[in-house]
This record gives structure tokens, sequence and C-alpha cells, in this order.
């Protein structure tokens, strides 16, 4: 890995051949921000790899007229590519000012450079204080963060669970630190899932607690020895969730398990039948989508 592309905890010297970029404080300390490359140092602290994933602007949210109408030509874009009549190397691009940053790093091949054990270390002790390493910033920052870590079209940090030289019980143990994003940030603070992303009180938090069991690039019943080793402790954290007081959470989790139905479809149906049952002053919103769930009727 390129050892001078970040200055090391405490070193505020600038490093060779990078340019000078903002500093920002992490408690009393000051640091440097991190460049936006996808080549990390091995040893990297797990405070500045914290800032490294949430440090950063986020997007405004586009006009709503705006996203729909680049979204349609989007979908005929692909449509006619799909057919043969067009390219898809014609696929119309977002606006500059809606990309995320971990779109723009370096134009280095591959995505971020990791050693698997730290990498899931450093994921299950993140996840499991998220509320407190997470403390100082923003909701959007946190969701944009969360998102950046979790799907595998912006990096490569799950598959650090599917490594066979990470110690089984540490996998399990990082896969069971996903309820406590749920349990200590999500549940507190996420609002109604029946708000849409331009209306009044959503908070952007909402979108990964709903889309993690959907991001995420794991699927129940793989045929892959390593990945079935983790399909119990993640359904295991998916029944949890259904216990939290929060719709936004019961919601994502009746999302992830109307994914696995098609390969536990009886697991899937005696917990939401069970769910149904022993939370009778559900809104008729999640009661239709916990239905919907039960049958793998979801997006």
């Amino acid at each position: 890995m390129m050892q001078n592309q970040i200055i090391h905890d405490g070193d505020l010297q600038k490093p060779i051949d990078m340019p000078i970029l903002a500093y920002t404080t992490i408690g009393s300390q000051a640091y440097q921000r991190l460049p936006m490359t996808n080549q990390l140092p091995d040893d990297i602290s797990f405070e500045r790899w914290v800032q490294y994933v949430f440090d950063h602007p986020v997007p405004p949210v586009p006009p709503k007229a705006e996203w729909r109408a680049y979204h349609e030509r989007l979908s005929e874009a692909i449509r006619q590519a799909s057919n043969g009549t067009g390219s898809w190397s014609d696929l119309p691009k977002q606006p500059d000012e809606w990309v995320q940053w971990y779109f723009k790093r370096n134009e280095e091949p591959g995505y971020d450079v990791y050693e698997s054990n730290q990498t899931v270390n450093y994921l299950t002790q993140l996840f499991s204080d998220i509320d407190r390493q997470t403390a100082a910033y923003t909701d959007a920052q946190i969701n944009q963060g969360i998102n950046y870590l979790i799907s595998n079209t912006c990096s490569d940090y799950m598959f650090a669970l599917l490594e066979a030289e990470v110690p089984l019980g540490a996998r399990i143990a990082c896969v069971r630190s996903f309820y406590d994003v749920y349990a200590k940030l999500y549940a507190v603070r996420c609002t109604s899932p029946e708000l849409d992303w331009w209306d009044a009180g959503y908070n952007p938090l909402n979108t990964t607690c709903y889309m993690w069991w959907d991001m995420i690039p794991f699927y129940g019943k793989s045929g892959d020895p390593v990945r079935e080793q983790l399909d119990e402790p993640m359904l295991e954290v998916m029944v949890k969730t259904l216990q939290l007081k929060n719709d936004v959470c019961r919601q994502g989790a009746l999302h992830g398990l109307g994914h696995w139905q098609y390969k536990y479809r009886e697991f899937v149906r005696e917990t939401i039948n069970q769910f149904l049952e022993e939370t009778p002053d559900l809104s008729e919103f999640l009661r239709e989508y916990a239905v919907a769930a039960r049958a793998g009727r979801v997006q």
C-alpha cells in the first residue's frame, strides 16, 4: 500500500507528493483530511479510518422533477442498450453535484485495499459502538458512510466477511454487530417509513436502514459453504430487529426477510406470522408491507 498517501496520527506535516487538504478535528486532536484514494496504509488507525469513512460533504438532495427526469432517461437508455438499439456507453451520467465522494476517488484499479482481519475488526468495532463513533457527523454523513461500507457498488469491505483467513467467530461477531447499528442508531433517529426523500421530516438514515439487506452482497443458501456459515447470524439480526419499536427498523428487517424468503420460505413465513400476531398495533402501511415480505414480494 502507498504509505505516503496519508499522514499518520499526530503528524501534521505534508506527505510527499500529496496536496494540502483541509484540516479537521477528532476530539481535541487536529488531523488533515484523508485524500480520496483507494490505497489506504496498512497501519491506519481505527480513528483515522472512521474519519476516512464519514468525514466528507454530502451532495444535496436533487430536485424531485430533475431526479425523475434523469431516471426516465436512464431507464430508456438501459432499454435501448438491452435490445441492441443503443449502447451501454451511452447511459446518461448523473450531474457531478449529485455524486458521492467515493465515486470521485483517484481512478486507481480496484476498490479499497485492506487486510481482511483488520477490516472485520474495524467494522465490528465501528458497528458495535456506532452512536459514539459517529457522534461528530451529521445524519446525512453517517448514512453516506454506511452506504459506502455495506454496498459493493461503493467498496469491497463486506467481502472481508467471506475471507477464510478471518476466524469464523470474528466474522459472526461482525454480522451480529449489524444489530447494534439498528438498535443504537436507526431506532433512535429514523423517522416514519411512509416519508419520501423529499418530504419534511425525512431522515437520511432511513435510506440505509431500509436498504441494508438489499445492499450487502449476501443472500441465503448460496451454495458457498463460507457464505452459508453467516446465514444463521444474519437471520438472527433480522429477527431481533423486528422487536425494535421503530417502524423504519421493522420495515428494514422485513425487507431483508422478504429477499431471503425464496431460500428460507418456511422460516420467513413463521417469523413474520409471529411478528404480526405479537404486534397487533402495527400501522396499516407496515402490516401490508409485512404481508408482502412474507410472500417475497419486496424490491
